[in-house]
């Protein structure tokens, strides 16, 4: 009742910064704050909110790769038995909040693409968008799993990769894809 209330009782959509501490103790860190996109005054100290979040992660593909936990503060781990090859934030897209991964976890999930499921890769791609709007990710990372996306058969992939690159500004956009031909990459 109380996770329902942070959403009730305040305006906002959380996001999730997730970052693994790969030692002998390894951890799942994370961090909320409220989503503002690019330039929003929600940006500012005063609109900043702490939410209840039902926050579920996947590790790999197995059930038993799932871990789930309440996050109740601004910040906090969760212990992990080993370092996973990758994380994957809110994979069955049932929570109210986006993702951004931060450190090397993008190129994690990058590595093992292949292995999700749809539904994966269009909540991905929504996240990666949301990160681009909100300018905690550079263009060229949401583009690089947008161009996969846009190849693949599938009813809703090619639509979420289009959709995502129509909701940013072009500008940026286009500056990033000319880095990006130049590079050859």
């Amino acid at each position: 009742p109380q996770a329902m209330a942070s959403f009730l009782d305040q305006e906002g959509v959380p996001v999730v910064g997730l970052s693994l501490r790969c030692d002998k103790q390894p951890a799942l860190r994370w961090k909320q704050a409220r989503y503002a996109p690019l330039g929003s005054e929600l940006l500012s100290a005063q609109h900043q909110r702490t939410y209840q979040i039902p926050l579920c992660v996947s590790t790999g593909p197995a059930a038993t790769d799932k871990l789930c936990a309440l996050l109740d503060g601004p910040s906090g781990e969760l212990p992990l038995a080993r370092c996973p090859d990758y994380v994957l934030g809110n994979p069955e897209a049932t929570g109210y909040y986006h993702v951004r991964y931060e450190g090397d976890l993008v190129d994690r999930i990058g590595r093992q693409y292949a292995s999700l499921s749809e539904l994966q890769r269009v909540n991905l791609l929504w996240d990666l968008w949301a990160m681009t709007r909100a300018g905690q990710l550079p263009v060229g990372e949401a583009l690089r799993f947008a161009a996969r996306a846009a190849g693949e058969s599938g009813r809703h992939l090619p639509t979420a990769a289009a959709r995502g690159q129509s909701t940013i500004e072009m500008e940026p956009m286009l500056q990033e894809v000319v880095v990006v031909e130049k590079l050859g990459t």
